[in-house]
């Protein structure tokens, strides 16, 4: 497989950095791929501020099909809350717990979703350090998608009739992925795909060698979602968008549920389809023809 072959489809990483937005970032990206000769689609899973820093899940070709998927994950973040007053630790474990659970939220004025009130999880909230002196604390906060920490931050303050804001913002995971996870920043990326250009094999075979270990395979994404696997050479059939029939079927998820969302597998373990599954587990053993999954995106 060629350089460009193997740049055409993956996830990747990326370390955001302050002061850009989550669209300059992608734009960095589809400039060193097109530099060198591919041209897909390159997308991300949720946008970040200029200020926030951390991990930007960016999907290239068929990987920018599944992002979708993963904006139901949950969004863990490390933040800095600074309160205006004097506030003690036993208050901010109060206000912690109160805020823990549904909560109901405005959405900012500069935000870029309509204006009203929405009802949002904040699934923990553990204090990683507290100065009451500086008035501030380091939260670890774990939140359902569409939570604004800004706004969570403001609104605890509000709470305590002290008033607060967020300093800091660094987001550490989405969905299945992690920071630790390998994160690079977009100008490493975008160097290690002009050295696998390079005339100098030494040079092309130890950038390709970089970029095979940080871009993903599409797969990596939908960890969460069962696993359907197709019997040898059927991946042919669907590849048009057709549904996936019984005959073709060489193993189901233990536990499915009709209407559960699956991935769809080649006994190689290669992600083909996303679909919709139209039988459970048990209504599949004893099934002889008709579909077992209803075919929503393709990525071959």
């Amino acid at each position: 497989m060629n350089t460009r072959e193997f740049l055409k489809q993956g996830i990747i990483l990326i370390n955001k950095q302050t002061g850009r937005t989550s669209h300059d970032e992608v734009a960095i990206i589809k400039h060193a791929l097109r530099h060198a000769g591919v041209q897909v689609k390159v997308g991300h899973s949720g946008t970040l501020d200029p200020k926030v820093t951390g991990l930007l899940v960016v999907g290239i070709g068929a990987g920018t099909r599944l992002l979708e998927y993963m904006l139901h994950s949950e969004k863990r973040y490390i933040g800095e809350l600074v309160f205006h007053e004097d506030v003690p630790r036993k208050q901010l474990d109060e206000v912690i717990e109160i805020f823990t659970g549904k909560i109901d939220q405005l959405p900012p004025r500069k935000s870029s979703v309509k204006r009203q009130v929405r009802t949002r999880e904040v699934y923990g909230m553990k204090v990683l350090s507290f100065d009451e002196k500086r008035r501030t604390a380091l939260l670890e906060c774990a939140v359902e998608r569409g939570t604004y920490i800004r706004k969570l931050f403001h609104d605890m303050g509000e709470h305590l009739g002290v008033r607060a804001h967020m300093g800091e913002l660094h987001r550490t995971h989405v969905g299945p992925f992690s920071e630790d996870d390998g994160m690079i920043t977009s100008d490493e990326f975008k160097k290690m795909v002009s050295y696998s250009m390079s005339w100098n094999p030494l040079v092309k075979r130890k950038a390709v060698k970089k970029i095979k270990r940080v871009l993903l395979p599409i797969g990596s994404a939908v960890p969460m979602f069962g696993k359907v696997i197709l019997q040898p050479g059927v991946e042919k059939y669907i590849a048009s968008g057709s549904n996936v029939f019984r005959p073709g079927v060489f193993s189901v998820p233990e536990d499915m549920k009709r209407g559960d969302i699956v991935g769809v597998y080649t006994q190689n373990g290669e992600l083909v389809v996303m679909g919709y599954a139209a039988v459970s587990t048990k209504e599949h053993s004893t099934q002889e023809k008709g579909v077992t999954i209803e075919t929503h995106k393709v990525l071959i």
